[in-house]
């Protein structure tokens, strides 16, 4: 499963997406997960400023009430 970690997360970016630093083996990996780490993903590409690389992970999120008004609805500091 792709997490954040497979996209070289830092420290501090980390801090902006979870709110904590979280070492990869305590990271939640369980297949009904996916879409948990999808939005960590698209979130990281936010705070990288990918624009490419945000609509990937956009895209394999379901299409839902959460997704449009609360994952989308961001302001990341950088």
């Amino acid at each position: 499963m792709e997490t954040i970690f497979d996209h070289n997360v830092t420290e501090q970016e980390m801090m902006l997406i979870c709110g904590y630093v979280r070492p990869r083996d305590k990271f939640p990996v369980k297949p009904r997960d996916q879409r948990w780490h999808n939005q960590k993903l698209y979130r990281l590409y936010c705070i990288r400023g990918d624009k490419q690389m945000q609509q990937k992970f956009l895209d394999m999120i379901p299409n839902d009430i959460h997704k449009f008004f609360t994952l989308t609805n961001h302001d990341f500091a950088k």
